[in-house]
């Protein structure tokens, strides 16, 4: 594969109708970073050109660590979480990275900002809950007790700051109303008493009763009702099971919902792709079409991919394959379907485990890396 260039596969294009875009938190008050260089443990930097050149930092990254999430806390002010639990937090737009402290107890921490300058570190696949507002760091009751499943998903009401809104691992929704202090269930699981094996999850952040699952051997689950009704969205032929490992709903149309999965049917009968491929629904997740190819060589797609949606162009996702193995390094894929594009720009870090679009100028990317 040609490194900073273009790579062009077959996308299944069919484009859904631009939608109005929900204004970011703070996005008046940002401005984009001022800086050649980022002070920090050069665990986050950013780009203005999409990876083709990142912005140095004053120090290299130390192994091992994974930048798991990055999130808007304020105007210019960002916080970040990293696998050891370790908070970083940032007041100039991302020039200058400061420890916070941290959280404990947590395997992969994530992070979701809620729209009153507080943000939550939740655990994926566990249960485990913190508020950070500024400098101070809260241990919350746990998401759910007995339940034996983790959290799939956690989004914040952008007009009611205090509603916190969770998806579990059969995709049980449950409801907090108090900014997480306790949590009711208001939506029931997929299939009540059946297994079902939930790798991710994705909520609408415009609409948190629009939600979808990506699952074991089932593709991707839907629901418009808040979890009162799931629907198995159409992906692949009849009869053909998908792991659906990652989803994501677009924030600038919901009726754009990209998926990341292997079609076992395809795996098992030696497809080029190895039934490997990125998914793309216009429906808001009923149904779902191939957009992206895995293609030995060229276009690498593992098991829960990362997956980006551009804030504000529907058309547009992101995704990641990094690895340390024979110091290979990171490829940042660009998909735009409008255009039936991909496009490929490497860097040397050995992943993105995060990105995060600044809220005034989607150009700048922060980046989330891995160290290993």
């Amino acid at each position: 594969m040609r490194r900073f260039g273009v790579v062009v596969v077959g996308l299944a294009l069919v484009l859904a109708a631009p939608a109005a875009v929900a204004a970011e938190p703070y996005a008046g008050g940002w401005q984009s970073p001022r800086c050649g260089v980022v002070d920090g443990d050069g665990s986050v930097s950013f780009t203005r050109n999409e990876g083709r050149a990142i912005t140095p930092t004053s120090v290299p990254q130390q192994a091992v660590q994974y930048t798991y999430d990055v999130v808007p806390v304020g105007s210019n002010a960002l916080l970040a979480v990293d696998n050891r639990g370790a908070l970083r937090t940032s007041g100039d737009a991302g020039c200058t990275w400061t420890a916070l402290g941290g959280v404990t107890g947590l395997d992969v921490p994530r992070l979701t900002a809620a729209g009153d300058g507080s943000a939550y570190v939740w655990d994926q696949n566990g249960l485990a809950l913190y508020r950070v507002r500024g400098t101070r760091v809260t241990a919350l009751p746990p998401v759910a007790t007995g339940w034996g499943l983790g959290v799939a998903a956690l989004a914040v009401n952008r007009d009611v700051p205090s509603h916190v809104r969770v998806v579990l691992g059969d995709g049980t929704v449950r409801d907090s109303h108090d900014a997480g202090a306790s949590f009711d269930t208001t939506g029931l699981p997929v299939r009540d008493g059946a297994d079902l094996w939930v790798y991710s999850a994705s909520i609408d952040p415009a609409d948190l009763d629009h939600i979808t699952i990506g699952t074991m051997g089932e593709g991707v689950y839907t629901t418009w009702l808040g979890g009162w009704q799931w629907t198995r969205a159409t992906m692949g032929n009849p009869g053909e099971s998908v792991n659906a490992f990652s989803v994501a709903v677009s924030p600038a149309n919901p009726m754009v919902v990209w998926a990341q999965g292997i079609n076992i049917a395809e795996h098992d009968a030696h497809h080029p792709s190895e039934g490997r491929h990125v998914y793309r629904s216009t429906d808001g997740g009923r149904t779902f079409g191939v957009a992206v190819d895995h293609v030995p060589g060229q276009v690498t797609l593992v098991n829960g991919a990362l997956l980006a949606p551009h804030p504000t162009d529907a058309d547009v996702l992101y995704f990641v394959f990094g690895t340390s193995f024979a110091n290979y390094g990171t490829d940042l894929f660009r998909v735009d379907a409008r255009r039936g594009t991909l496009s490929v720009a490497h860097n040397d870090h050995h992943g993105i485990t995060s990105i995060l679009f600044n809220p005034r100028d989607p150009a700048v990317m922060y980046l989330g890396f891995a160290a290993e």
